[in-house]
């Protein structure tokens, strides 16, 4: 159980559900390719993984919307791989990917 307090709201993940509060989450892993600021011509990789609302991904929107306002860096693609929130496998399929360009 994982236990989240956001604007005086306390959330509670239960990650062997599939659905929380009848919404569908997904791990998502993100990788951002950007260009460092000082040499335009390097590109450097950026990844995390996140838990997001399948299919509108809210804090990944956040996310991107933050970078682009408040770092320099000018992304050049983002690929975002999300499956499944499930313990019970060690190993699993990826369910989707997007490649945003």
């Amino acid at each position: 159980m994982y236990n989240s307090i956001k604007d005086n709201i306390v959330y509670n993940f239960d990650l062997t559900s599939k659905t929380i509060a009848n919404d569908t989450y997904k791990l998502l892993t993100i990788e951002i390719l950007y260009y460092l600021p000082d040499y335009p011509s390097i590109l450097q990789t950026f990844v995390l993984q996140k838990l997001d609302l399948h299919p509108n991904y809210p804090e990944l929107n956040k996310f991107l919307d933050f970078w682009s306002q408040n770092i320099e860096a000018q992304i050049n693609s983002v690929t975002i791989s999300a499956s499944e929130i499930n313990n019970d496998k060690l190993y699993g399929y990826l369910s989707d990917e997007i490649t945003l360009h």
